[in-house]
């Protein structure tokens, strides 16, 4: 088993879900930063490629219209290049530093976690880990 934890977020609010449904909340101004903050957090906790190869990667689930999905998709890349969103809008400083963060963070431990979206995966028992999150 891979242990996965879900991030999901709505009105400031960020829930980290372990697969034993412990949780935890992250606030913050809004989603985008919320998430980050978690995504963060979650990272953090997890060994790097360096001290530590896991068995299996722990694999992190988000939403799929989750703001941070870019992590999933690698689009977090162009976020870096551009300062942007996909759709163009410049990110905030504090957003821009928690994404640099987290990029080095994930490229610490790019063998030790996964990141996907629910919806890429066909295991019933991810969306009952998303679905609880949402709950929480």
């Amino acid at each position: 088993m891979n242990k996965p934890i879900a991030i999901v977020a709505k009105k400031g609010c960020a829930i980290t879900m372990n697969y034993k449904k412990q949780y935890a909340s992250i606030h913050a101004k809004d989603n985008m930063t919320a998430s980050l903050m978690a995504l963060k957090a979650v990272l953090n906790k997890i060994p790097t490629n360096k001290d530590m190869l896991l068995e299996e990667p722990r694999l992190i689930l988000l939403w799929s219209k989750s703001p941070i999905v870019g992590f999933a998709t690698g689009t977090y890349i162009e976020y870096l290049r551009t300062n942007k969103t996909a759709s163009g809008i410049p990110f905030t400083t504090e957003e821009m530093t928690l994404i640099r963060e987290c990029a080095l963070l994930l490229a610490e431990r790019n063998l030790n976690v996964s990141i996907c979206t629910y919806v890429f995966n066909s295991n019933n028992n991810y969306r009952v880990l998303i679905d609880a999150a949402w709950t929480a």
